[in-house]
């Protein structure tokens, strides 16, 4: 294969965490540091409402893809916050998970300012955007989306409050959250989760569970 051209790619968490699950943190880091000294081209490309990274990005943080659907994916942010805090758990440095806090909060303000909307049962959930399925277009609530915002919202105020930054933000990313695993697209009937839309199953529906890790049960 041609490895995305060189390109900095959302799939990055697996590389980091065979670093860092095999003992080599020094050089995991090196990718939500990464994250952290593009995070200016993500505010801008967002219009100061969040994060906003690239699907696939340049080293300076540009975009750098030819346009196409994955343009709309967002449960990639998921996967940078994911990375930041899984760093933390290995490491528990607070000084490190300071630094790095900044992706958490714009990833965070990213979901809950541009990626929510009402459904019309009258439970939130995300917008319309392409999911880890490519093949069925953009659909609302997707699997990997929806665990990525629900993540994401958890984890920055979490870090929030271990670090005594921002704590009526903190609640409401928190409140948010908890709205949003009620929303979850779960089939009662078959008990497992399902793709929104009428769409067919596809295996984006581990996404809570991995690598989120917002299984409701």
């Amino acid at each position: 294969r041609r490895w995305w051209d060189g390109g900095a790619f959302h799939d990055e968490l697996y590389p980091f965490l065979g670093l860092l699950s095999g003992g080599h943190a020094e050089l995991a880091r090196n990718i939500p540091y990464y994250r952290l000294a593009t995070l200016p081209k993500a505010v801008q490309r967002a219009r100061g409402r969040g994060a906003l990274y690239p699907w696939s990005a340049t080293e300076d943080g540009e975009e750098r893809d030819p346009h196409g659907h994955w343009y709309t994916e967002r449960f990639h942010l998921g996967q940078f916050a994911a990375s930041v805090w899984w760093l933390w758990l290995y490491e528990q440095d607070l000084i490190e998970l300071q630094d790095l806090y900044p992706i958490l909060r714009e990833v965070a303000r990213y979901f809950e300012l541009e990626m929510i909307e009402v459904a019309p049962d009258g439970k939130i959930r995300t917008k319309r955007c392409t999911d880890f399925d490519e093949s069925v277009g953009q659909v609302s609530g997707g699997p990997m989306t929806m665990g990525a915002a629900v993540f994401s919202l958890e984890r920055a105020a979490e870090a929030a409050r271990r670090l005594g930054k921002e704590r009526d933000r903190a609640r409401r990313w928190e409140r948010l959250a908890h709205k949003l695993r009620d929303s979850l697209p779960i089939d009662r009937t078959e008990r497992r989760y399902a793709i929104p839309d009428g769409k067919h199953l596809h295996y984006s529906i581990v996404g809570m569970v991995f690598p989120f890790a917002v299984d409701v049960g």
